[in-house]
């Protein structure tokens, strides 16, 4: 699998953000604060969903930090992938 475009609308710092990412290793490089573990953790969401309790069906606080900072009404984002059989 191969992820080939984020669309952050609404996930932390991020705000109408389009990340595209060229085939073979891609490196998120930059300062602190400035948003990678926020990005790894919009991929792992995606793929995984957001994590709940594991006694309880209730909401993580932990995902709080992931709110959107901007407009705190759009929440999300989309991904788009491509399989090793090209689909």
């Amino acid at each position: 699998m191969r992820i080939v475009k984020l669309w952050l609308n609404g996930y932390g710092r991020f705000f109408k953000r389009t990340l595209e990412f060229s085939p073979g290793l891609q490196v998120v490089l930059g300062p602190n604060e400035q948003g990678k573990t926020t990005l790894r953790s919009f991929i792992g969401d995606m793929l995984y969903g957001q994590k709940r309790s594991t006694t309880q069906r209730i909401y993580d606080d932990g995902h709080e930090l992931r709110r959107p900072w901007i407009s705190p009404t759009c929440y999300g984002g989309q991904m788009v992938y491509l399989l090793d059989d090209g689909r």
